[in-house]
């Protein structure tokens, strides 16, 4: 049944691909350090020795991630691989709750993709 893991495999790897092509996009709504009253303190484990700053750290393995992932999800959904759909689909699962933080980020302090991405449209 590939009309659900590919398309959506598909989906996930161009967002990848977007977090390098429209990378100041992405890093605006990676939270700070310390956001939410200081409960927000994930570390970025080799950022310095990268020569990365916190956000492009988050920005960059969430990229590689959903790049990977998405891909991972396509051709296992093609049966191109041996892996069975379920793997990447669970892993692709704890990623969306790894970055689900940025999308209440910008929704809680405002933070704007840039000028060629929409604002969110209301707020309750």
């Amino acid at each position: 049944m590939p009309y659900i893991p590919v398309p959506l495999g598909l989906i996930f790897a161009a967002a990848g691909v977007a977090h390098f092509t429209l990378e100041d996009a992405f890093v605006a709504i990676v939270p700070q350090k310390g956001t939410w009253g200081g409960l927000w303190q994930v570390p970025a484990p080799g950022a310095e020795a990268l020569g990365l700053s916190y956000e492009k750290y988050h920005c960059y393995w969430t990229g590689v991630a959903e790049f990977g992932g998405g891909v991972m999800l396509a051709t296992s959904g093609l049966s191109l691989t041996g892996i069975p759909v379920q793997l990447p689909a669970a892993l692709m699962f704890l990623l969306v709750a790894s970055v689900t933080p940025a999308n209440i980020y910008m929704y809680t302090h405002d933070a704007q993709m840039g000028p060629n991405v929409p604002p969110i449209a209301c707020k309750v």
